[in-house]
């Protein structure tokens, strides 16, 4: 739980920082507002894993698909 509430806070400040009209911006923020829901519903893994997907938006980051091994 400390963890997550560690991780929210820093993501908060990333994404406050972040101009309203920056690229992913407004979904970083609702991430935000999911990962506290989250982490008041007991569920500190969800809060973290929304948090950290903030925090890549705000870094400006997208989730790298999985890599086809199909030959």
């Amino acid at each position: 739980m400390a963890v997550a509430v560690r991780l929210l806070d820093r993501a908060d400040a990333r994404v406050g920082a972040l101009p309203e009209d920056a690229v992913g911006a407004a979904r970083a923020r609702h991430l935000l507002l999911s990962s506290r829901q989250a982490l008041r519903s007991g569920e500190p893994m969800r809060a973290m894993q929304r948090a950290i997907y903030a925090l890549q938006l705000a870094a400006g980051q997208q989730m790298a698909d999985a890599p086809d091994d199909r030959p």
